[in-house]
């Protein structure tokens, strides 16, 4: 008997804490983020664009992210809109036809850090050997 109390309060108590991670991360991404840095990997190469725009996170589950990209003199502002959903260490963002899952590594009241990683194969033209390459997307936030 006291192997089974012993082993329902475990159990209990990782699903108290699994919760109380999911709640915390939802609480802390109500409002605006700012992009602090956007790094991309893109096989080998690598890319970092600091302060390119923000992250809009509403309680109702929806949000949005505005990215301005420049390229030389010229400036493109991209806003798309966002469901979004997360458990206690991954946030997870319905985009148009995509879906992102991020990896949250770090969770603070005024600073968020996410990773995304994958893996794209692309098949040669000339029928030739497909090439494999591992993508990565990082981005440091904070509060505004």
């Amino acid at each position: 008997m006291k192997k089974i109390l012993t082993t329902a309060l475990i159990l209990s108590t990782i699903f108290v804490l699994s919760c109380s991670k999911t709640k915390t991360l939802a609480n802390r991404l109500e409002g605006t983020w700012n992009i602090d840095n956007r790094e991309t990997v893109n096989g080998a190469q690598q890319k970092s664009d600091p302060n390119i725009g923000n992250f809009a996170f509403k309680s109702d589950g929806t949000g949005s992210v505005t990215i301005n990209t420049v390229y030389n003199t010229y400036t493109n502002t991209s806003v798309n809109t966002f469901y979004w959903s997360n458990t206690g260490n991954t946030l997870t963002l319905f985009m148009g036809s995509g879906t992102k899952y991020y990896k949250v590594i770090t969770n603070e009241s005024k600073k968020q850090v996410w990773e995304e990683s994958y893996t794209v194969t692309t098949s040669s033209s000339s029928g030739g050997t497909p090439t494999t390459s591992t993508m990565s997307e990082k981005y440091t936030l904070s509060k505004k």
